[in-house]
Formats: structure tokens, C-alpha cells, sequence
């Protein structure tokens, strides 16, 4: 039985070449179709906490562009007396440090580097309003 379709799939291989092509392009996409979804489904988890890692830290930047924009001369004022006015800033948005850090440290990052990266993405936002 199994020597009959094979010499059925020679002969319609013989008869028909370009069809045949054509149908072992198409089997061999829907392999490399197979494997990148398997691909991409096993790393669908993994990537979540940097997913909201990174939303988060999206986040805080526009929340701290928006509280150095309305109250640049309090910011102003905090850095004149020389008081760190990157942290009162950063901590202005407290929830959303705090779950930056939360998602920063599920991803595999130390504690002190993710508030690294609060701190600069608080000077960021107060050189952008010029404090």
C-alpha cells in the first residue's frame, strides 16, 4: 500500500513539476509558520514582566514630566535650599515607582538599578523643563 501512493506521488511529481514545487513551497512555509507560532508562545510569559516593566516605566516618565512641568518653581525652590529635587520628584509618583520596581525585579534586574532608573528617568524629565 505504501509503495503504491509513493509511486502515485512519482508519477503526479513527474507529470505535474511546477504544481509540485509549488506545493512543497507551500508545506514547507506552513512548517516555518508551525515553528515560529511554538516559538513565540513558549516565550509569551517570560516577557510579561518586562512588557509591564516597561509600560510602567512609560508611565512614570510622563507622570514626572507632568508634575516637573506644574511645579517648576517648587522643584525650583527644593534644589535652590539643596534638597534632591530628583527624589521628590520621583516620589511625587509614588505608585508607579513602586510598580516599576516590582516588575524590574520579576525580570531579573537588582533593586538598586531599578531605582537607577527611576532617579534618571526623573533628571530626564526635570531637564526637559529646563529645572
Amino acid at each position: 500500500m505504501f509503495i503504491g501512493l509513493l509511486l502515485v506521488l512519482i508519477v503526479f511529481a513527474i507529470l505535474f513539476p511546477k504544481l509540485t514545487r509549488f506545493m512543497i513551497g507551500c508545506a514547507a512555509f506552513g512548517v516555518m509558520i508551525l515553528v515560529a507560532s511554538c516559538i513565540d508562545h513558549a516565550h509569551a510569559g517570560a516577557n510579561q514582566d518586562m512588557e509591564n516593566m516597561i509600560t510602567n516605566a512609560s508611565a512614570f516618565a510622563n507622570c514626572a514630566y507632568g508634575r516637573a512641568l506644574g511645579g517648576k518653581d517648587e522643584l525650583r525652590q527644593i534644589k535652590m535650599m539643596g534638597g534632591d529635587s530628583t527624589s521628590v520628584l520621583a516620589m511625587s509618583c509614588a505608585p508607579l515607582v513602586e510598580s516599576y520596581v516590582h516588575h524590574c525585579v520579576a525580570a531579573g534586574y537588582a533593586e538598586d538599578h531599578c531605582y537607577g532608573d527611576i532617579k534618571l528617568m526623573a533628571e530626564d524629565a526635570l531637564a526637559r523643563v529646563g529645572n
